[in-house]
């Protein structure tokens, strides 16, 4: 039907609404990208660029709706993009930035714990249907590493995340599974079969969390396993 180049970037994920509109997000250290006028921010953050970029494509692919940089001044790595039956755009991922546009109201306005210690958190933020506004952004992790790979949304507006963490205090509610794998680190020598030979694991854990429409609150959230939750699946199917 179409078919068009986009970046520079990379770590893309896209999504479509019902009227064929493709929406993309990307990791990008380029600032040549255009924003659109009136966007929620029109430049890269921070003197070195590395941001995410959110676009919206016109569904004959020969036009772009919206364009903007979203992020502060680390690095934001996009994990994943999804699109609810009101032209929404919610994305997650990692970041580095301390400074992240978080929202007033947000489940997590500021990074939890200590930042000298951390090498990112997880972040999700959702955007208006002309990316004029956020209607929600907030930070989501605990006080070491945690990385979000994966985001759905369904008929309600409930935003499913999914990722891995180090951080024993990531916020759980309502968990099937309310610690990290592995309590202390592990260097293995030998059996058990199938582990390779001097590999360490240190606790950790996928996670799976639903945040609700409105960005402020977890509905549930959990520890899954012993490594990392790369998506999420909705129920939502549709109009």
């Amino acid at each position: 039907v179409y078919s068009t180049y986009l970046g520079p970037g990379s770590s893309a994920a896209v999504a479509a609404d019902a009227s064929g509109s493709a929406y993309v997000s990307a990791s990008t250290t380029s600032t040549a990208w255009t924003a659109k006028p009136g966007v929620v921010q029109a430049k890269c953050a921070g003197q070195s660029c590395a941001d995410a970029v959110a676009l919206k494509i016109n569904p004959n692919g020969n036009g772009l709706l919206y364009m903007t940089y979203f992020g502060g001044s680390g690095t934001e790595t996009v994990g994943g993009l999804a699109v609810d039956q009101s032209g929404n755009a919610y994305i997650t991922g990692s970041t580095t930035s301390t400074d992240l546009p978080t929202t007033s109201g947000a489940f997590q306005p500021a990074w939890a714990g200590s930042q000298t210690s951390q090498g990112q958190t997880g972040f999700v933020a959702k955007l208006n249907p002309d990316a004029t506004k956020l209607v929600y952004a907030t930070y989501l992790g605990g006080s070491t590493n945690d990385q979000a790979f994966g985001i759905a949304v369904d008929g309600s507006g409930n935003a499913y995340v999914a990722g891995e963490t180090t951080s024993p205090d990531f916020p759980i509610v309502n968990a099937i599974q309310v610690g990290l794998a592995n309590p202390t680190c592990i260097a293995y020598s030998g059996p058990p079969a199938g582990v390779p030979i001097g590999w360490t694991y240190c606790p950790s854990a996928g996670f799976l969390s639903v945040l609700n429409p409105a960005g402020a609150a977890l509905i549930w959230s959990t520890f899954l396993g012993s490594a990392s939750v790369y998506g999420a699946l909705s129920q939502y199917r549709g109009p």
